[in-house]
């Protein structure tokens, strides 16, 4: 009796150690991408290798649409989102943690469901998973496996079974760990919680064109993102506000950046930039000239150019606008090919006479890769 009130003494403090253990504060922004131990088939000790790419750069990369689904925790903490998606050469699966909660272990299975490791009561062997990760506190960690590595069906067709383990760490301190699952549509057959994914390969065009956008990303306050319809497909767009005396910075006025494929109004310092505009006022001031530049490997094919006093030059149901007074909207399709610049020249003076008036300009163009 003595001895198990020893064991069991020991065994509270040991609990109560550990409830409360604490860890150095953890700064977000550098456990986006912090380290991690990655190992390909737990027995013969493969390492994979880590991704070089930011989520940003693999979505601008992939083949169609790929997937997004949500990992729970603890069956029913929603605690972020499991991307899955491929280009011409890789599959990239990406759990993508937030808030309090941080990633610690990953689990992955990638191939048939007849391969998937299962024990005789239908539950997930996740020690049997072939890639293994274990990570230092992580909100983001991608795994980057070689298609021709993947066993797929006839429909180039297979399941994804992302599992983790996650910390919820607050003030320092871990006050909670969980299982976690990326859901999927279907559920293990045993009697534990847990999804796989069927996953099947996207084709890629080989001249996948980009509808591009100007964006002062060094200085977003000086932008305003709006949101417009172009033959019913919502677009994002940004003005960038220039005052009339600051056309001819060339600070100011040139290097304003178009930016592939944007979805949403906050982008991140490395998303995928395509050309760039740059502006310049004539020495008279009668004259504006916008010159598009496209990027090593890129072409233009059509350029969408506004330039006038309005921020948001869209009407009430969400089309442009193109009626607005003193208001210049521009659209060349570059038919039978495309080009590498392009300049577009409009009559200009300051308007109203004020030369600190404000203008705004957007400037927009369909780009694409140019084939080798």
């Amino acid at each position: 009796m003595k001895k198990i009130t020893l064991f069991t003494l020991l065994g509270i403090s040991l609990l109560i150690l550990s409830c409360n253990e604490t860890i150095e504060p953890v700064d977000q922004n550098e456990s986006i991408r912090g380290d991690s131990e990655i190992v390909i088939n737990k027995k013969n000790k493969i390492l994979l290798k880590d991704t070089e790419l930011s989520l940003s750069e693999i979505e601008d990369s992939k083949c169609g649409e790929g997937l997004v689904k949500t990992i729970y925790a603890g069956q029913h903490i929603n605690v972020g989102e499991l991307l899955v998606s491929n280009d011409e050469t890789n599959l990239y699966v990406t759990y993508k943690v937030m808030g309090n909660w941080f990633l610690t272990e990953s689990h992955l299975y990638v191939g048939p469901y007849g391969d998937l490791p299962l024990n005789g009561g239908g539950n997930p062997k996740i020690g049997n998973f072939p890639y293994h990760g274990a990570h230092q506190n992580m909100q983001e960690y991608t795994f980057t496996i070689p298609l021709n590595q993947i066993d797929k069906d006839i429909n180039g067709c297979f399941i994804v079974a992302a599992h983790g383990v996650v910390k919820e760490i607050v003030d320092g301190k871990v006050v909670g760990s969980e299982t976690a699952w990326g859901q999927g549509d279907d559920e293990f057959p045993g009697n534990r919680w847990g999804w796989y994914i069927t996953y099947c390969e996207e084709e890629c065009d080989e001249n996948d064109c980009l509808i591009a956008a100007s964006y002062k990303i060094r200085k977003p306050e000086n932008s305003n993102c709006y949101e417009y319809l172009d033959n019913e497909t919502s677009r994002i767009a940004w003005t960038t506000k220039y005052a009339y005396s600051w056309l001819n910075s060339i600070d100011y006025a040139t290097g304003l950046p178009l930016f592939a494929n944007p979805s949403n109004c906050e982008l991140e310092s490395d998303h995928l930039s395509v050309a760039e505009v740059d502006l310049k006022l004539s020495d008279d001031g009668s004259e504006l000239t916008i010159n598009y530049d496209a990027n090593e490997g890129y072409m233009l094919t059509s350029i969408d150019l506004y330039v006038g006093l309005e921020s948001t030059p869209i009407n009430p149901d969400g089309s442009i606008n193109s009626n607005l007074n003193n208001d210049n909207f521009i659209k060349i399709n570059f038919n039978g090919g495309g080009k590498t610049s392009h300049t577009v020249t409009i009559p200009w003076q300051a308007p109203n006479g004020n030369e600190n008036q404000l203008i705004w300009v957007s400037a927009q163009a369909d780009v694409c890769p140019i084939s080798d």
